[in-house]
């Protein structure tokens, strides 16, 4: 069943909390947070964010929408592809993602005044289409962090390329409707998050 709140995508990201000058942006116009000022309790409130990008269902499929990866054509498609796919890029603020027949966006900065990131305030259109957040972590050592993390509604979550969990189902965003072990490398670590609004 659709949630009352299914054109409202909201991500929450718990237990990767910082001070608040804790994330910078370096001479590559990468977003970065530095693992050990992490603080157990808090919400990051700073990404990078691309799209809407579309999150169609195939002709003839009329209204039935379920999360389905053949009714979900969006949720299954890289739209990084032009810059190394979802697995291999590595995005910066000002980078331009080329998609379907000369289209394209841009990674954007984006914060958050609340501890919810309220996607349908920030992307038009912002209903059927998904998009990507992602943030670099640099850690000076080999280590694991927990992070919760919730949606509204399907995700995937990607760290240094390697995917983590896949959701596809209709819900409403919970904080933390699921926990994930971030084994950093030592150095710059990549977190990729796709997220679906329908």
């Amino acid at each position: 069943m659709k949630s009352t709140k299914s054109s409202i995508l909201l991500l929450l990201v718990l237990f990767l909390s910082i001070q608040i000058h804790a994330q910078s942006i370096n001479k590559e116009n990468k977003l970065i947070y530095y693992a050990d000022e992490f603080e157990n309790g808090k919400f990051l409130k700073d990404f990078m964010l691309i799209g809407p990008f579309p999150n169609l269902q195939p002709e003839g499929t009329g209204t039935y929408y379920f999360h389905l990866e053949h009714t979900c054509l969006g949720f299954s498609k890289d739209y990084l592809a032009s810059i190394g796919g979802e697995e291999n890029m590595k995005p910066f603020i000002g980078q331009t993602v080329g998609y379907e027949s000369g289209k394209s966006l841009k990674w954007e900065k984006i914060h958050s005044p609340t501890d919810k990131i309220d996607l349908k305030k920030t992307f038009t259109p912002n209903d059927k289409v998904v998009c990507y957040a992602a943030i670099y972590i640099n850690s000076d050592k080999a280590q694991e962090k927990l992070m919760g993390i919730g949606s509204n509604d399907g995700m995937k979550v990607w760290l240094n390329g390697e995917m983590l969990i896949k959701i596809h189902v209709p819900r409403t965003v919970n904080i933390d409707d699921e926990y994930l072990k971030l084994k950093l490398n030592k150095g710059e670590n990549l977190l990729l998050i796709k997220i679906e609004c329908i």
